[in-house]
């Protein structure tokens, strides 16, 4: 993805809804292949390039930018999305019985989008107050690229390890806190020079 960043920021307000309308397509055809031909597409093959670039475009562009989304509207987006999220999850359990309750969804996407352009609104970067808790949640934010891409390295450790806790937020607490303290480790024990190579800032 950082690859195409040069393009990327030079897109402007058209192209980022396009190709945010892709990735919600895209996202929505992996769903259809792995649920109902029975495929089981591999993650590392629907968790790539054009699933994401919509975010990644929106990121950039608002980030270059001095327009601030209108808070309502992100607001109801990030509503819709979630309620898309929870039906959605009840059609794939309930009429096909497959485990499509968490992962990659376009609903998912839908409210994702929602979020990014909430956190963005002026309204709420008005309000905003930086404090211990928010620095913490912003060095995340900064290393989410190298966080989410060893998250598959430790979840396959621990399934490896057989380790299963009783429920999906411990399972996801726990991958999690190991996921940043390995990037945290990294990021404190190796050479500052060395740190962009593996997408640490």
């Amino acid at each position: 993805m950082l690859c195409f960043l040069p393009i990327i920021k030079k897109v402007r307000f058209v192209g980022v809804v396009l190709l945010s309308v892709i990735s919600i397509i895209i996202t929505f055809v992996w769903t259809m292949v792995n649920h109902t031909t029975g495929l089981h597409v591999p993650l590392i093959v629907y968790c790539s390039f054009p699933t994401y670039i919509g975010y990644f475009a929106l990121g950039c562009y608002l980030g270059r930018t001095e327009i601030r989304p209108n808070c309502w509207v992100g607001c109801i987006i990030t509503i819709l999305g979630l309620i898309g999220a929870v039906a959605e999850t009840y059609y794939w359990f309930t009429y096909h019985g497959t485990n499509n309750g968490v992962g990659l969804k376009s609903s998912v996407s839908f409210f994702s989008f929602g979020v990014i352009l909430l956190v963005f609104s002026k309204r709420f970067s008005d309000k905003y107050k930086s404090t211990k808790i928010t620095k913490w949640i912003e060095w995340c934010g900064v290393q989410s690229m190298p966080i989410y891409l060893s998250h598959m390295l430790i979840l396959f450790i621990i399934n490896y390890m057989g380790i299963q806790l009783m429920t999906w937020f411990t399972n996801w607490l726990l991958l999690f806190s190991l996921d940043v303290f390995l990037v945290y480790a990294i990021y404190r024990g190796l050479p500052q020079k060395v740190l962009p190579y593996l997408g640490i800032r």
